[in-house]
């Protein structure tokens, strides 16, 4: 099952709900190559999983992966902004709701 397409900085990527191969023991994963986010729905903390995805969607899109070579720290950056999205996303929408009705008015 696809999702919806995401914007990451203006390059649209995929996002599939889809078992993976169980050797890989991966819940989720990013293919640069077919920008393609693919979560498998039998894990836990999906949304966590996701979040770390779009973190290396955003990785790779913001040219990070070009001047940062370095695996562990695209883990790092990736563990840090899912787990920021985590705990902030109901928050940030609500926000984003209350300055879109002020944006209207002005």
């Amino acid at each position: 099952m696809n999702i919806k397409k995401l914007n990451v900085l203006g390059m649209q990527v995929i996002v599939r709900i889809k078992k993976l191969n169980p050797v890989d023991k991966s819940v989720a994963e990013y293919d640069p190559n077919t920008k393609t986010i693919t979560i498998d729905p039998t894990y836990s903390d999906l949304s966590l999983s996701y979040f770390h995805e779009c973190g290396h969607a955003l990785y790779q899109r913001s040219g990070m992966q070009q001047a940062v070579r370095n695996g562990p720290i695209e883990e790092v950056f990736c563990e840090a902004f899912s787990n920021f999205m985590e705990d902030n996303i109901v928050f940030m929408y609500q926000n984003y709701l209350k300055l879109k009705k002020i944006d209207k008015k002005i």
